[in-house]
């Protein structure tokens, strides 16, 4: 009977609302909830209602979470919020997979960096490459100035500071009263100090205080406001209103 009974507790479920442990990094890692469920065997955790997860590079909430300590690969749903070193994410769904690699879905996902924001139907995350990309046909990235860059395709390079959108690309720059588009653009940030820059090329077109310009190329600087245009490049300016002569008294 007692050798039964020790077994049940190797390896059944543990009831708790509070689970600490340490990763295989040897950092901790805290888990609370309504109610918990823990296999000490395969350190699985399940947390249901008001989920926390709290270690040394972030934390988490969320309304339910299956994590493996062992392995620390899971799933959180429900409202989920996760602080994670410098980037911020906001989902429905995370998958937690190997390699600190992370999948965020649900319709309506948000990773945030450094004032900008990622924003699509599903985002993919390598945390070891500092490196995300949207899934699915359409993105959305949000500069710190609040420009709005639109694409069907969205990766951003952390670590270079670089984003690059592909097909039906659209920006919105209201600080700097700004529309244009492209085929293809390339986001440089802050990184290091430098000025951002937006570079539009295929069939890119500006429009900026009523003057139009297009060309194979449109390179903008969203701090001075410095442009350049290359390649087949046409300028068309709003025609100027004439003033009616003042007539003497």
């Amino acid at each position: 009977m007692k050798k039964k009974l020790a077994a049940v507790l190797t390896v059944g479920m543990l009831c708790a609302t509070l689970v600490s442990a340490q990763t295989t990094e040897n950092q901790p890692v805290e888990i609370s909830g309504d109610t918990i469920e823990y296999n000490s065997k395969t350190q699985i955790t399940t947390a249901v209602g008001n989920v926390n997860i709290k270690r040394v590079d972030g934390n988490a909430q969320a309304a339910r979470a299956e994590y493996n300590l062992k392995q620390e690969i899971g799933q959180l749903t429900g409202n989920v919020r996760m602080q994670y070193n410098d980037v911020t994410i906001k989902c429905e769904t995370l998958d937690l997979l190997a390699g600190k690699h992370l999948i965020a879905s649900g319709g309506d996902v948000y990773l945030t960096k450094a004032g900008d924001t990622l924003n699509a139907a599903k985002v993919e995350y390598f945390d070891q490459r500092k490196f995300a990309q949207t899934i699915g046909d359409w993105a959305k990235l949000t500069t710190a100035d609040a420009s709005v860059l639109t694409a069907e395709y969205i990766s951003y390079d952390m670590q270079a500071g670089q984003a690059i959108a592909e097909r039906q690309v659209k920006i919105d720059a209201p600080a700097r009263k700004l529309i244009a588009a492209g085929d293809h653009a390339v986001y440089l940030d802050n990184k290091a100090g430098r000025e951002p820059v937006i570079t539009l090329t295929g069939n890119a077109w500006a429009i900026q205080d009523g003057n139009k310009i297009t060309g194979n190329t449109l390179i903008f600087k969203t701090e001075s406001s410095e442009g350049e245009a290359k390649g087949k490049v046409v300028l068309q300016l709003p025609p100027q209103q004439k003033t009616k002569p003042s007539v003497a008294s």
